[in-house]
């Protein structure tokens, strides 16, 4: 059949139809389906002539069952491509080679650890730079040539073939992707140097954000790695992430990070003067008791876009300490025994909880929520020794710090806004968890047979607790006091901010051209002459819709002005600049003489003109204004 031998070429012997532009088989009751969305030449009746004859085709599949695949001493396939960078299962399966064929290492994993028990000797826990080459790749070989007929559900799978020096109709389609990998290979090469370059950098010109911070000398040889452990999904295919323990491990942390989303929302809401009082959110905002501030109340009515900040900064730093506290090869941090049973208590939580009816009801998220502030209270209650990033949390921190572009550091103009989102955050949990322990007093008092009145009057207050979390671990080391991370965030926070003060800006806006007529504002640029038809353009189409759309009139001869449009002169009007009060405009000037009454003119001109009537969609009753033509006006007020 012509139509069909144009489009297509039949394979008896492995019963599949090729695509002769596209290079892959498809399944046959796709062919009407395929033919219409990527074939725009067939007409109508041959697709209908193709669909017909694809029917009666006896040499051809219709399930994955039926299709037939060559051996892998055969020679590659015509008018399909040929991949060279396939993976090949070599176990042994009743004496003979499995050959079943991928090219993503996870799936070759996955097939030899369900199929042939393979276990992947990198246990978890270990650097990614520490691998046996020879231990990952004993049940697979690597750079197999091998093609596939179908692209796409149960019907692809990739099967192992021969490639001939000779040249032949099947194209190799991985040249470029050889070129590419060669040339990320270099400049990754140019990458390694430049960073070993930095980092021993000359003493003449010196970082000292960088230098006060340490962060260089803490993460010292982890950084990429570190910055993918802050990650949400951690996508590692040499890693022990398939197995059920590491599969569990992840979503427990998912649910321990909606844990501390949860309870950073709670918190903010709790931060209100009608809530806690005005005494407690004083307190908390205090950096230094006696300090000028120390009035000044705890604002905790944040948007939420900055709350979504907020909780992903927590977030990043949860992630850090939750996949690499169990490691041997990390930044060299420490958790004390009390940040050590907080963190075991969240991680039992978190896999306790269930997304049911049936768990929210057993109390089992609460438990998580209340998991998470036990934790991130004890990660700030850590007493600073020699090594201040001894913290797991000023660890994490650091880590925030190395998230700059192109693998550099964040600089000190933007990484002050990450250490004020956990200032102000961590405010709001302490005042939070003083509130929440007043509450459970009056809550058991209640259930022993107190009135709730007498259990509140005698129930802790919300400022006397927040004042004993604030003077532990809260403000800045004073009186002989031992330092805790808080007192490293504010000093860095005042370092940082000092930097942006008095560091200026990088320019936004330049000119450009031969006449310098030109601006460049960032990524975009315009000329004075682009500038000047959009006013001109906007003037005009803001009149048409004021004449004409707006007070149905036709324009004036003379000007853009109706001649039904009662005239003023502009010229004057008055108004007086220094009354402001509310509702006040020139429109209320004594000295202005309006030749009509403007909040009657145009209700006039609706109940006399039928034309204005019928156009806005007036009634009898003079109400029902198109909605259309409201959403204009309105355009024109502003």
């Amino acid at each position: 059949m012509d139509a069909f031998d144009r489009v297509f070429i039949h394979q008896p012997k492995y019963r599949v139809i090729v695509y002769k532009t596209c290079k892959y088989a498809v399944n046959p009751a796709q062919v009407k389906g395929h033919i219409t969305a990527n074939h725009c030449t067939v007409t109508k009746q041959e697709r209908e002539q193709i669909v017909e004859f694809v029917a009666k085709i006896p040499q051809i599949a219709r399930t994955p069952g039926e299709v037939r695949y060559p051996d892998i001493s055969s020679v590659a396939i015509g008018g399909i491509p040929v991949y060279i960078d396939g993976l090949r299962c070599i176990a042994q399966v009743n004496g003979r080679a499995c050959n079943h064929t991928y090219r993503k290492r996870s799936g070759i994993q996955k097939h030899c650890r369900i199929e042939h028990g393979w276990e992947n000797p990198r246990k978890r826990g270990q650097h990614s730079r520490i691998c046996i080459a020879e231990k990952l790749e004993q049940l697979w070989v690597a750079s197999q040539p091998c093609q596939r007929f179908f692209k796409t559900g149960t019907w692809q799978g990739y099967f192992p073939v021969q490639v001939v020096p000779e040249p032949g109709p099947a194209p190799i389609v991985n040249t470029i992707a050889q070129a590419n990998t060669w040339i990320e290979g270099l400049f990754e090469k140019f990458e390694e140097a430049r960073k070993e370059d930095e980092s021993q950098r000359n003493r003449y010109e010196p970082n000292p954000w960088l230098e006060y911070t340490g962060w260089e000398k803490h993460i010292s040889g982890y950084k990429a790695w570190v910055v993918q452990q802050t990650q949400d999904k951690i996508v590692d295919p040499e890693s022990v992430e398939g197995t059920s323990a590491a599969e569990k491990g992840e979503e427990a942390l998912e649910k321990a990070c909606i844990g501390t989303a949860v309870l950073i929302r709670r918190s903010f809401n709790a931060s209100r003067a009608e809530i806690v009082g005005r005494h407690a959110l004083q307190c908390v905002h205090r950096r230094e008791n006696g300090a000028a501030t120390s009035d000044r109340p705890f604002y905790g009515k944040q948007k939420v876009q900055t709350m979504r900040k907020y909780i992903a900064v927590f977030l990043k730093i949860l992630r850090y300490i939750w996949r690499t506290e169990a490691m041997t090869a990390r930044p060299a941090y420490r958790l004390t025994p009390e940040q050590e049973q907080a963190l075991v208590k969240l991680r039992y939580a978190a896999r306790m909880e269930d997304k049911t009816a049936e768990y929210r009801q057993s109390g089992i998220r609460e438990k998580v929520i209340d998991a998470n502030l036990e934790f991130w209270i004890a990660m700030f209650q850590h007493p600073l020794g020699d090594n201040e990033y001894e913290s797991g949390l000023l660890s994490g921190l650091a880590v925030l710090g190395a998230r700059g572009e192109k693998n550099g550091w964040v600089p000190a103009i933007h990484y002050t806004p990450t250490l004020a989102a956990v200032i102000t955050t961590m405010r709001a949990i302490v005042v939070r968890r003083a509130w929440r322990m007043r509450e459970d007093h009056v809550t058991i008092q209640v259930q022993a047979g107190i009135q709730e009145a007498a259990a509140r009057q005698g129930a802790p207050v919300v400022q006397e607790l927040v004042q004993k979390d604030v003077d532990k671990f809260m403000t800045m080391t004073a009186f002989g006091g031992r330092p805790h991370p808080m007192n490293i965030i504010y000093a860095q926070k005042m370092y940082g901010m000092k930097i942006r003060y008095t560091t200026n800006a990088d320019g936004q806006i330049g000119w450009s051209g031969d006449q310098q007529d030109v601006i460049l504002v960032r990524k975009i640029q315009f000329s004075m002459g682009q500038i000047r038809e959009v006013v001109h353009g906007l003037l005009d189409t803001t009149r048409r819709q004021l004449a004409a759309e707006l007070l149905c009139m036709a324009l004036g001869t003379e000007d853009w002005r109706p001649d039904r449009l009662p005239r003023t002169d502009i010229n004057q009007i008055a108004d007086n600049h220094a009354i402001a009060d509310e509702g006040w405009s020139f429109l209320h000037d004594p000295r202005n003489k309006w030749p009509v009454d403007g909040r009657k003119w145009m209700g006039q001109q609706l109940f006399t003109n039928a034309r204005l009537r019928e156009h806005f969609g007036v009634d009898q009753a003079g109400h029902g204004a198109n909605g259309t033509e409201q959403e204009e006006m309105l355009v024109q007020l502003h």
